[in-house]
């Protein structure tokens, strides 16, 4: 079920214009919003069911610098569902071309990490260029490099609910990012298995936490120091699906 998130706009608001009178003036004068002001005040009371619409929606996102699916509650299954709907639309999505306005992610067919057990991982070369709008990455992803960007395929549940079991995973190589996010999704080697994790780094001990989203798989500590050569970041995760 899709759900406008309320709460998350009310605070967002509050917090960067001060009242929904000053966002409900910015938004029409200065974004050319075509709404009354008294039907925008009411997107912030909790206890009302109005909330913007479609057509409203980019320019609601714009005005509080988010992307569209940010606003939702579900964020990540709206934005697969975009993901999807768009690659519907492209019947060339496994042509190549040389468009400046498209981006072609090589898809590792045959690859696999592991939200799971150390399962043994085929690692045959078997690619697919997979061509996305660069307008619609960038909607999506925001202005990254999209060099050596690529998707692999998930096996094992211990990323759910978060990352279903089968998923499609677009990775950005670690090397085109300046340091780790903390909290966010990577996929790694760890004793010689390619998994996919959420990594906590501690930068007074150097040392590294691999978190299961599934709370049935315990947490994996690792200190770089010791288990370098044991141990390697591949790239962050940034998005993922499960539909090819």
């Amino acid at each position: 079920m899709i759900e406008f998130d309320k709460k998350k706009y009310k605070n967002l608001v509050l917090s960067k214009y001060d009242s929904y009178e000053n966002y409900a003036y910015i938004l029409t004068n200065r974004f050319g919003l075509e709404k009354k002001k008294d039907a925008v005040t009411k997107w912030g009371q909790l206890t009302n069911t109005n909330v913007p619409t479609a057509r409203d929606l980019p320019i609601v996102a714009k005005s509080l610098d988010l992307q569209v699916t940010d606003l939702y509650t579900n964020a990540e299954e709206v934005r697969e569902e975009i993901t999807k709907e768009q690659i519907k639309k492209n019947p060339n999505k496994y042509e190549v071309s040389n468009s400046e306005n498209v981006i072609n992610l090589t898809y590792y067919k045959d690859n696999y990490v592991c939200a799971g057990s150390n399962e043994i991982v085929n690692e045959t070369v078997n690619t697919k260029p997979i061509s996305f709008d660069r307008s619609f990455l960038e909607e999506q992803l925001g202005k990254i490099n999209f060099d050596n960007l690529h998707i692999v395929n998930t096996i094992g549940n211990s990323m759910e609910p978060t990352i279903k079991e089968g998923s499609q995973l677009v990775v950005n190589p670690i090397e085109k990012e300046s340091a780790i996010v903390n909290g966010a999704v990577y996929t790694v080697i760890y004793y010689g298995a390619p998994q996919v994790k959420r990594i906590q780094h501690n930068p007074k001990t150097n040392e590294i936490t691999l978190i299961s989203d599934n709370k049935d798989y315990e947490k994996i500590n690792i200190i770089l120091e010791e288990d370098a050569n044991d141990f390697k970041i591949i790239g962050r995760v940034v998005a993922h699906f499960n539909f090819i």
